[in-house]
């Protein structure tokens, strides 16, 4: 059993007497002599090792302070190593540059359709309020009176707004005029023929002065079938017609039916003179007459030219003489019947006489490229197994190629004369035909006024 004197050494955890602090200093470790009951000799004992203490003046240094490290940059092998290098399946560095600058130019392209799309909208916005703020034009007085005078020669004519009557006569003063609106005034007078004047919206009306010209009468019967009257264009009536028409006046009559040759007449009668007009209509065909270059001058059976493309209508069975003329060349004819009902066509291919010889060595020439082509094929054809064979079949190609190109050449040169010759000729024709236009316009001299006779006096 231990002594008194003995303490069992303090183990953490367990509980010390009252009073008793627990010791700082650790038991002494004693190595055993022993191992496994042989003695050990370990020898005198090491002396003790002292560590001298640090002197409190001396300090420790301080350690530098290293920068804050800093985010580099990820490493793009792109910019070293294209893609198609480091992987085939990825597209290239040249690709890839073109599909970024696709990239940016489809966005540009769709700002710029934003930014258009928002300034239309800004205008259009900025033009609806500036039309809103318009003042609305101010209304009208009810009590406005609008009025106009109506005068005649001779006067004591009936006085008609829009087919009604106002029970006047000229010349009378239209008050309360409805100016909103067109009306048509008609003025009337046995024994002279009835007059029409528009007179357009406005507050303004202007003074009418009509001169009524006296009446003709004028008859007209056609066969075999019932035909439509038309004077100066305007329907008067279906034959048998017996209408009135305005003396010593230029009046254009067509008397028209469907699928015959309609009767056209210019005519001026005399005051209370009666006309009648029996026609028997003779059926119809049609010649369309085309020009090259078009705007030839063409004439039918004598009459007044018109204008090539045009579309004639002529007595059906009957000889016909078709007339074209251009400036500066001999005019072309043609003789034909058609039958009724038929249409026929006509190409007038007008050309300069210069054209003839240009046309004639184009002609020859095409001739010879076609013998040269030829004979170039069969060249070609032919093998050469020795020098000699092949240097000579060479020379024959050479030769015959540079024949083809002079002969390309020249063909050339014709073609683009015969384009000049005939922009030269379609410059004249367009000239006639405005200085001919110019001439139908103008304006005839009126007749001098008849000279007085002084056997009276």
């Amino acid at each position: 059993m231990p002594s008194e004197d003995t303490k069992p050494p303090y183990l953490p955890g367990s509980e010390l007497p009252a009073g008793e602090l627990p010791s700082s200093e650790l038991p002494e470790a004693s190595p055993p002599d022993s191992v496994h009951g042989v003695s050990i000799d370990l020898g005198p004992a090491p002396h003790p090792v002292e560590i001298a203490p640090a002197p409190p003046s001396r300090r420790p240094l301080p350690r530098p302070e290293l920068p804050a490290p800093t985010r580099s940059k990820t490493f793009d092998p792109r910019l070293v190593v294209p893609l198609d290098i480091l992987d085939p399946a990825l597209p290239s560095s040249r690709e890839l540059g073109q599909l970024q600058k696709e990239t940016r130019d489809r966005r540009l392209r769709i700002a710029l359709m934003i930014a258009g799309g928002v300034l239309t909208g800004l205008i259009a916005g900025m033009v609806t309020m500036l039309a809103l703020r318009q003042k609305a034009p101010e209304a009208l007085p009810a009590d406005l009176d609008v009025s106009f005078e109506i005068q005649s020669e001779p006067p004591g004519a009936a006085i008609f707004v829009d087919g009604k009557s106002t029970g006047l006569s000229t010349p009378s003063q239209l008050t309360a005029w409805d100016f909103t609106q067109d009306h048509q005034i008609s003025v009337e007078l046995k024994g002279y023929y009835p007059e029409h004047r528009k007179v357009a919206i406005g507050l303004h009306p202007p003074d009418l002065n009509v001169a009524l010209p006296r009446i003709a009468h004028l008859t007209a019967n056609t066969l075999p079938i019932p035909a439509t009257v038309m004077i100066d264009g305007e329907v008067v009536g279906t034959t048998p017609a017996d209408v009135d028409v305005p003396a010593e006046r230029d009046l254009k009559l067509v008397v028209r039916a469907a699928g015959f040759v309609p009767l056209k007449r210019e005519l001026r009668l005399k005051p209370d003179e009666a006309m009648r007009i029996d026609a028997t209509l003779d059926p119809l065909a049609t010649i369309t007459v085309k020009s090259m270059p078009p705007g030839a001058r063409v004439s039918l059976d004598g009459a007044p030219p018109v204008l090539a493309p045009a579309e004639l209508e002529v007595t059906a069975g009957m000889p016909h003489r078709i007339e074209a003329r251009v400036p500066g060349l001999p005019a072309q004819t043609r003789s034909l019947k058609v039958a009724a009902g038929k249409s026929q066509h006509i190409d007038l291919h007008f050309e300069d006489p210069r054209d003839r010889r240009a046309r004639a060595e184009l002609a020859r020439l095409h001739s010879r490229e076609a013998v040269d082509r030829r004979k170039l094929s069969r060249t070609e054809a032919r093998g050469g197994d020795e020098y000699v064979g092949t240097a000579h079949k060479l020379n024959e190609e050479n030769a015959i190629n540079d024949d083809l190109e002079r002969i390309e050449a020249r063909e050339q040169d014709l073609e683009d004369e015969l384009a000049e010759h005939d922009q030269e000729l379609e410059d004249r024709i367009k000239t006639e035909n405005i200085e001919a236009n110019a001439k139908t316009a103008r304006p005839k001299p009126a007749a001098p006024p008849p000279a007085a006779d002084d056997s009276n006096q």
